[in-house]
């Protein structure tokens, strides 16, 4: 070994925090913390055309919650609208409904903007609400409804 390269070696910085060094250990963890954190925010933002082009098409859902027993059909257009029919039964009564407005997603949330709803005082339209997206496949759409907080499941019709 030469000299030189004894001299390179030494002036070269060790890859791995040397043991007791705390303060080396730490700021390696935040730095590993920190990429991972901005793959995974990446990530969301990234995987929002995917969820997008996967959610349009028709969807079936029955929700339950208070009493209620919401069962709807929910067509999600390409073009950021959306029509939701359905029947909402309560204490034995059953009320048909069609709901119309806009859709998006963003940030891995859905979020919708009834426009108009029949009856007119079934939804109120203007208000936007967002769910979290879990999961969606070919078949199943997962996600938490912001509202009830409870998860809701919705599976696609074949076209």
């Amino acid at each position: 070994m030469t000299e030189s390269s004894a001299e390179c070696r030494l002036m070269r910085r060790p890859l791995a925090p040397r043991p007791g060094d705390s303060l080396s250990v730490l700021r390696h963890i935040a730095k590993a913390a920190m990429i991972v954190i901005a793959g995974w925010l990446a990530g969301c933002s990234s995987a929002d055309p995917g969820l997008t082009a996967a959610l349009i098409g028709k969807w079936g859902e029955v929700r339950q919650f208070d009493g209620q027993v919401i069962d709807q059909v929910i067509e999600l257009k390409q073009d950021g609208s959306f029509v939701v029919t359905g029947n909402k039964t309560e204490r034995g009564t059953t009320m048909k409904f069609v709901l119309r407005g806009a859709w998006r997603v963003q940030d891995g949330h859905f979020r919708y903007k009834a426009l108009s709803s029949e009856p007119p005082d079934f939804f109120p339209p203007g208000e936007e609400l967002k769910d979290r997206i879990v999961s969606v496949s070919d078949r199943e759409w997962v996600m938490i409804e912001q509202n009830t907080g409870q998860e809701s499941r919705a599976w696609k019709y074949s076209q």
